[in-house]
């Protein structure tokens, strides 16, 4: 990479080292987790393992990282699994063929094609967004192009998206059904609605589409479809003088609500989409477009910013990740300067002795007050040490790709 994307300053490394190294202890020390997920299971813990190795060779974490594979390739013969990429089969076989460098066509991983071809081929009454339904789907089959069935998987999921696509005045969209959500999690969602953030989300598909468009696969369609998705979603951005520039939804009879700064919802993680989607087939306005959010959310104090914990998903660790990730890819002081500001935010965050390597998590956000630790890779501790390991330089895996960042790279 860039020697631009290294955005620490001296003393920063250091604190970021020092906390990465209790990072390393406490998942050395963990038992076998019960699930085998990306987002908070074996998956997930098996990625980290490899990433550390990287950081602190030596220390046994290789090991720990090949069998938490096998504890994931378990889990996908002994548990009742969904499809998706953060809590399903398709999260655990990407994550087996990313640490186990490119050799992904053993019998973990062809039994996955085979059943998410046959879970994509005909109507679809599932989730659409990247954390449980289609587009995460798509981002599997992606990763594992140029197979030919990788590219048929990737067709298949688009035809999809296409069937549940909606026209609108303002453009194309994809309507999320409040029944799919747990009882808790509804709040006003009562009545179908438009999902604004990337986690779950129109601009995760949006993504997904311009990727899938530059690689040449899903005709003119797939280029209809993305053009409309960003069409609805810049008509959807707040009125001016708004702290922040996007709604987390819209829900019918409910006014708009800015969302908190996030990858999973909000202006970061839709600056860096626009971003990622105008680069990815030439269409520099989008890009720019996805710049000023992405500036504006980098101006955000601690205070207006809602994050609550150190998690990835929604806290201070995504935080810093995105803003490292727009550095990178602009070269723009303001994200360097915001990540170093995010990363003492971090640090801050930390308090030694406690579990998992005294970095808090908030389960679901505005759910309650700061838990205790977990040790997971979306909201837990596992998270925080790939966003260390990250800022210091070591990325053998590209164990943010199911996140939609991986394309953001140095122009």
């Amino acid at each position: 990479m860039a020697p631009r994307t290294h955005f620490l300053d001296a003393g920063l490394a250091r604190e970021a080292k020092e906390a990465l190294g209790s990072v390393s202890r406490a998942l050395l020390r963990l038992p076998p987790q019960p699930s085998g997920d990306y987002a908070s299971g074996a998956a997930g813990i098996a990625l980290t393992h490899r990433v550390l190795e990287d950081a602190l060779p030596g220390r046994g974490h290789l090991e720990r990282c090949q069998r938490a594979v096998g504890d994931a390739a378990e889990r996908l013969a002994s548990d009742e699994l969904d499809v998706g990429l953060f809590g399903g089969i398709a999260g655990i076989g990407w994550a087996i063929g990313a640490v186990q460098a490119g050799a992904t066509d053993d019998d973990a991983i062809v039994p996955i094609d085979d059943a998410l071809l046959e879970a994509t081929d005909g109507p679809w009454d599932r989730e659409y967004d990247l954390v449980s339904g289609l587009v995460g789907v798509g981002l599997y089959a992606l990763e594992r192009l140029p197979r030919a069935r990788a590219r048929a998987l990737l067709e298949r999921v688009l035809d999809r998206l296409s069937e549940l696509a909606q026209e609108r005045d303002e453009g194309t969209v994809w309507v999320s059904d409040p029944e799919l959500l747990p009882e808790e999690l509804r709040g006003e969602r009562t009545v179908p609605y438009l999902d604004c953030g990337v986690a779950h989300g129109i601009p995760g598909v949006l993504v997904l589409l311009a990727a899938a468009v530059a690689r040449g696969i899903g005709g003119p369609g797939a280029r209809t479809l993305l053009d409309g998705a960003v069409r609805w979603l810049l008509a959807s951005r707040l009125p001016p003088g708004s702290a922040f520039q996007m709604p987390s939804d819209l829900i019918p009879g409910v006014p708009p609500r800015p969302s908190r700064l996030a990858w999973c919802y909000g202006d970061l993680g839709v600056g860096a989409a626009l971003l990622s989607a105008g680069r990815a087939v030439g269409e520099p306005a989008w890009e720019a477009v996805g710049l000023e959010i992405a500036r504006s959310a980098a101006a955000v104090s601690f205070a207006l910013s809602g994050v609550q914990d150190a998690g990835l998903c929604h806290g201070a660790a995504g935080v810093v990740h995105v803003m490292h990730r727009l550095y990178g890819a602009t070269g723009e002081l303001a994200f360097r300067a915001a990540a170093r500001r995010w990363l003492r935010v971090l640090l801050a965050m930390r308090r030694p002795g406690r579990a998992v390597a005294g970095f808090p998590v908030v389960v679901s956000p505005g759910a309650g007050p700061v838990s205790g630790g977990r040790p997971g890779l979306l909201a837990g501790t596992a998270g925080v040490g790939l966003v260390l390991a990250s800022a210091l330089g070591h990325e053998p895996v590209r164990w943010d790709a199911p996140l939609l960042l991986a394309d953001l790279v140095p122009r």
